[in-house]
């Protein structure tokens, strides 16, 4: 039966860390890790996004990073991307609406139609 589970498993030191996977019932060729680690800092800013181009830096390229959250608090539609985001190929995102993602390592930009809009974003990282 596909689902969540639960598995734990044990780290360098011996200690146990809990691993949430999704099972695909259909097939044994994959598990997909859905949370492995629990992020140990937490950046949250105010971010102006307006019509600069190649787009405004929501966040910039990490490694480290395991969740971002943009919430855009603005009066307007904002559109996310990589550099070159424009209002045509990036993401919509509109008023008081959250975006999330868990696997984007790279830069995350965002540029709107007009004028300046307030964004909020949550960078969750581990060290």
């Amino acid at each position: 039966m596909a689902g969540l589970d639960t598995i734990n498993i044990r780290d360098a030191d011996g200690n146990s860390k809990a691993i949430e996977v999704f099972l695909d019932a259909g097939s044994s060729r994959y598990i997909q890790v859905v949370r492995a680690r629990k992020a140990d800092t937490l950046t949250v800013s105010a971010v102006s996004v307006d019509t600069t181009v190649n787009g405004v830096v929501l966040a910039s390229a990490s490694d480290n990073r395991l969740r971002l959250v943009v919430y855009n608090n603005g009066t307007a539609t904002i559109y996310i991307g990589p550099s070159g985001v424009t209002t045509s190929n990036g993401i919509p995102l509109p008023v008081g609406q959250w975006w999330v993602d868990e696997t984007f390592s790279g830069e995350i930009r965002a540029i709107a139609a007009s004028d300046s809009h307030n964004v909020r974003v949550a960078d969750y990282t581990n060290a």
